[in-house]
């Protein structure tokens, strides 16, 4: 079977770099915790109401309720599934400051400027196109308070690892067989930023030292 010894290789790998709390599930992975650790350190002293766009199984959500006692966590997902997980684990780990729902990201059941932080990981580069990040963008920066945060990433295109692990990925892991897996530039989000009335105050660069060739950026802007 094509590309079999390579997906073998690569589960192996994906098992082994996961980190012990999050091995075995569906958003586990060396990257995925890598953002999720970024966002972690970022959300920590946020107050307030915040919501995660695209939450998957909760695993950010839970981890910063641990972490912060005092937010008011929300999230969203697309998948019936993911979200169902979500709320049994958090019944299961007695976390009543979650709440779950199945909504689209690029139509937020929310009301304008009710988030106080605003936060999407793990999910742009999974989006179909880049118009439907630009309509994403859009509704998380409406649903946000005026001086409150929205924190993203992306992978960087420009990070020659990441364009090789993703033309190569249909090869070796059967979870991304139907998604774009779509790295971007920079100076894109810079731009629809600006149209969405956020001022990025911050660019992190995650998995090497140097931002513009980092495999991973994080943004944290403000809205005004």
């Amino acid at each position: 079977m094509k590309g079999q010894p390579l997906k073998q290789l690569y589960y192996r790998l994906h098992d082994a770099c996961a980190k012990d709390s999050t091995k075995g599930r569906y958003s586990s992975g060396f990257w995925q915790d890598a953002v999720r650790d970024k966002a972690l350190a970022l959300c920590a002293p946020s107050r307030g109401n915040l919501l995660e766009v695209g939450c998957g199984e909760g695993l950010f959500l839970m981890q910063l309720a641990g972490k912060n006692q005092d937010l008011k966590l929300w999230g969203i997902d697309n998948s019936k599934d993911r979200i169902q997980e979500a709320k049994e684990e958090a019944v299961k780990e007695k976390l009543p400051s979650l709440a779950f729902y199945e909504a689209d990201a690029a139509s937020l059941p929310f009301k304008e400027n009710f988030f106080d932080t605003v936060v999407c990981i793990n999910v742009l580069f999974n989006l179909p196109s880049w118009d439907c990040v630009k309509k994403v963008l859009f509704e998380m920066a409406r649903v946000c308070k005026k001086q409150g945060r929205v924190i993203f990433e992306f992978r960087n295109s420009l990070n020659p690892l990441i364009v090789c692990k993703y033309s190569l990925a249909r090869y070796y892991d059967e979870t991304v067989k139907t998604l774009p897996l779509r790295p971007y530039r920079f100076s894109r989000f810079m731009r629809v930023a600006k149209e969405c009335g956020l001022e990025i105050v911050n660019g992190y660069a995650i998995g090497f030292f140097f931002r513009p060739l980092a495999p991973i950026i994080m943004i944290e802007a403000v809205k005004r």
